[in-house]
């Protein structure tokens, strides 16, 4: 009985990965409108997604969300990105300001442009999901860099 209650509870705890799909196309050469077009598409599409993740959830499957935040980091430039830390999705902003501390920008500016810091974000890394502040996010993100 033990065991059955485990394993339901590994279930609940760490739920299949989301089927994957492949990753969208990235062109070498994109017009300056072409870019801005697939930097929108891709927010919307991290925006839907409603979840900030790390590269893997579930079972260690492949993030799909992750995969887009790196399809965006692959077309959009820093500007970009700048612009997204006031987007209204707090899913789109976490992932605009982690793009730009891996590319260098200082963390304290950058968390000072941050917009909305109170509202609350669902989080999943591996098969821990939960929910959080952007604020806490954040400063997650900080302290990792």
């Amino acid at each position: 009985m033990l065991t059955s209650l485990l394993f339901s509870l590994t279930l609940v705890a760490c739920p299949p990965p989301e089927a994957a799909q492949p990753p969208p196309a990235v062109q070498a050469a994109l017009t300056p409108a072409e870019r801005g077009e697939q930097v929108r598409d891709l927010a919307a599409a991290l925006e839907s997604a409603g979840r900030f993740t790390g590269s893997r959830v579930g079972y260690g499957a492949p993030s799909p969300v992750y995969r887009d935040y790196k399809a965006l980091l692959a077309i959009a430039d820093d500007s970009d990105l700048e612009t997204l830390l006031s987007h209204p999705s707090p899913v789109v902003r976490l992932y605009a300001m982690q793009g730009l501390l891996r590319r260098g920008h200082d963390a304290e500016a950058l968390y000072a442009r941050l917009s909305d810091k109170a509202q609350r974000v669902r989080t999943q890394d591996g098969c821990m999901a939960r929910e959080a502040s952007v604020d806490e996010v954040a400063r997650r993100l900080m302290k990792r860099r």
